[in-house]
């Protein structure tokens, strides 16, 4: 009988600090970025008729609108996690990736690790260059650490681009969790 309680107990302690310790991560500490509490995430919205709200996606142009616009911000960026098909050198594999805005490094102020990060020409509107920037995990895995990528076309979803870049090993992106594997 003792030890059924004590097992219950240990078990509920260990429950309790589990939800805590995973709060505490993605609630209460700071994201890893320097400055980060002067970022901020502002969402489109849409309110129906009958009162509820829709989070909508940014299209690019409205991204151009309030980045013109909005004279009281350093910097704004636009980023949305996607599923991809990554091809190339190996068997096709499915990662999750983060499509960013050329702005997206310098806002959250991150460094390549290796080669660069986007420049504001190579923004994702019709005709910019198809670029790309690998997560340091992906790097790792899928191309051996072998800094010669940069330069070389990969293909993500069947479109082929150029690596330009390979992330520092910590970045996990704007969102806590696990690291990203393309960029």
């Amino acid at each position: 009988m003792v030890a059924v309680v004590l097992l219950t107990l240990a078990l509920g302690v260990g429950a309790v600090t589990a939800i805590y310790s995973l709060v505490d991560a993605t609630l209460f500490r700071p994201l890893a970025f320097p400055e980060s509490d002067r970022l901020a995430m502002l969402y489109l919205t849409r309110t129906s008729a009958a009162g509820g709200a829709s989070q909508l996606r940014w299209s690019y142009p409205k991204l151009e609108h309030l980045r013109r616009s909005a004279a009281s911000f350093e910097s704004i960026a636009g980023f949305t996690r996607a599923d991809a098909n990554i091809t190339g050198g190996r068997e096709p594999e499915r990662v999750v990736a983060e499509v960013v805005s050329a702005g997206y490094f310098r806002t959250l102020r991150v460094e390549a690790a290796l080669g660069r990060t986007f420049l504001p020409e190579e923004d994702r509107a019709p005709g910019g260059p198809p670029v790309v920037v690998l997560g340091h995990g992906l790097w790792q895995r899928r191309f051996g650490g072998d800094p010669s990528i940069i330069g070389h076309t990969s293909s993500v979803n069947s479109v082929p681009l150029t690596v330009v870049g390979v992330l520092p090993r910590s970045f996990r992106g704007w969102r806590r969790g696990s690291p990203m594997r393309i960029i």
